[in-house]
């Protein structure tokens, strides 16, 4: 094959290429599953933080009885940060995960891992949750408004939370390539 040849197959070939990718941004934006986890535990850590400093409002709510205030504020800071923990220890172990050093077992036995973690984690969050909501409406006992408030946040949150659960195990299906054979390892 002469230069010119070389130089036109070349060519060729990336016209093709082109025209299969016509958009390279849709290209940039594209991201793996293990970067979907890692951004969204990433996220969850921030938003625990944030709910941290967003909840000593409570303090000043005049809706909440004054001997009410303080328990309520340390029984949801004590949720945030187990939350943050535990979100911020699966960022972590999802980080460990390297694609171009590791065999395929081993991606799959970490995706596993963290997968039962997390499902060990939302095990023990899920009723901590339904409580808060619980003392929530106890509180509010007297407030209409402010308990349907409290419900519909909880349903809310409760829906969001499910559509956002299920787009993460999907992830991990993905990242354990189908090696349901080491959920008994």
């Amino acid at each position: 094959m002469t230069p010119e040849e070389m130089k036109e197959a070349w060519q060729s070939a990336r016209i093709k290429e082109r025209d299969n990718y016509t958009d390279i941004s849709l290209l940039l934006r594209r991201q793996t599953s293990l970067e979907r986890l890692r951004r969204r535990y990433r996220r969850f850590v921030g938003i625990a933080c944030a709910m941290l400093a967003f909840d000593i409002l409570f303090l000043k709510m005049e809706i909440i009885p004054d001997n009410w205030r303080i328990p309520l504020v340390i029984l949801l800071d004590f949720y945030f940060i187990v939350c943050g923990c535990m979100d911020f220890w699966l960022y972590t172990q999802t980080g460990k995960i390297d694609v171009f050093t590791m065999s395929v077992r081993e991606i799959a036995s970490i995706a596993i891992m963290c997968r039962k973690r997390h499902h060990q984690f939302m095990f023990a969050l899920i009723p901590f949750a339904i409580c808060i909501l619980i003392v929530f409406a106890f509180i509010l006992a007297d407030d209409r408004s402010a308990q349907i408030g409290a419900i519909a946040g909880g349903l809310i949150g409760g829906g969001a939370g499910f559509v956002v659960y299920r787009r993460m195990m999907r992830d991990y299906k993905i990242i354990a390539g189908g090696h349901a054979d080491l959920d008994d390892e």
